[in-house]
């Protein structure tokens, strides 16, 4: 062989693995190529006041975290809320466990509402990816059902975290999402648009005033965020979400508001909140 032929040997193998290496990191599945986006979304907690109007209502928080091998996330979200008429003791507390596999498709939850001394507990598994089996324990009675899903589901603090994976939204776009409500053991397609991006602030550490003995924020956090609109039929909400997705401030049925905060004024300040 001589120097010319190897040479054009040489070349046709390299055009050939590169090639390949192209194929292999361009197009990959769909469903791949979100798995291994969603890899890159940081674990972690996000704390949250809770507002009815401009008063203090409540408190809330949510984690995110992954399973051993790659094998998908665990997403846990606790809601305290103030019950009106109740007195200072009248709350309700809810609870969820929500496992996500790669894809940040559901596979599993368990919830938990509290209300004085009444609770429910809902669990639900799916079975393959169009069938959910939902199991409801309250008052001593059990109850189960099957729900057909239609495809894969996602939970409202979910669905946040699988755009920002993708790491396409622009504004104007709009997505489909299929939510599973265990409050309600429903399911309700949503339409999500996407109406601005720019620079928020939240804050992200607080320490007592010296003079009050007050919590006061005492250092903000900036970060790039998406403005949303969710519309649930003729019901619109606004949303803020981060490049992380997680949830910066959303408006919720019932003249309810979130907006993310320090550790120490979502769990020990209950003052009348100054609107912006």
């Amino acid at each position: 062989m001589n120097r010319r032929v190897a040479a054009g040997v040489i070349l046709g193998l390299w055009v050939l693995v590169v090639a390949w290496h192209i194929r292999r990191e361009y197009f990959r599945p769909e469903a791949e190529r979100f798995a291994l986006a969603a890899r890159t979304l940081p674990p972690g907690v996000a704390y949250y006041a809770l507002y009815r109007g401009d008063r203090r209502a409540g408190w809330a928080q949510s984690e995110m975290d992954t399973l051993p091998a790659a094998s998908g996330f665990l997403l846990r979200d606790r809601v305290s809320l103030n019950l009106p008429g109740m007195g200072p003791q009248g709350e309700s507390e809810t609870t969820t466990e929500a496992w996500y596999g790669p894809g940040l498709e559901l596979d599993s939850l368990n919830y938990l509402s509290v209300i004085a001394a009444d609770s429910v507990r809902v669990s639900g598994r799916m079975s393959g990816d169009s069938l959910l089996l939902v199991r409801v324990a309250s008052g001593g009675d059990i109850s189960d059902a099957e729900l057909g899903t239609g495809g894969p589901l996602s939970l409202t603090t979910a669905w946040p975290l699988r755009m920002a994976a993708e790491e396409r939204a622009r504004p104007g776009d709009t997505y489909a999402v299929r939510l599973f409500d265990p409050a309600t053991r429903s399911i309700r397609d949503v339409e999500i648009r996407v109406l601005e991006r720019r620079l928020r602030t939240y804050p992200d550490s607080a320490d007592t005033d010296s003079l009050t003995g007050a919590w006061i924020a005492v250092r903000h956090d900036t970060v790039q965020a998406w403005s949303l609109e969710q519309s649930v039929g003729e019901l619109a909400l606004a949303s803020w979400v981060d490049e992380d997705g997680r949830i910066l401030a959303a408006e919720l049925p019932g003249d309810l508001r979130l907006e993310r905060t320090a550790f120490e004024l979502a769990f020990f300040t209950r003052e009348r909140r100054v609107p912006e």
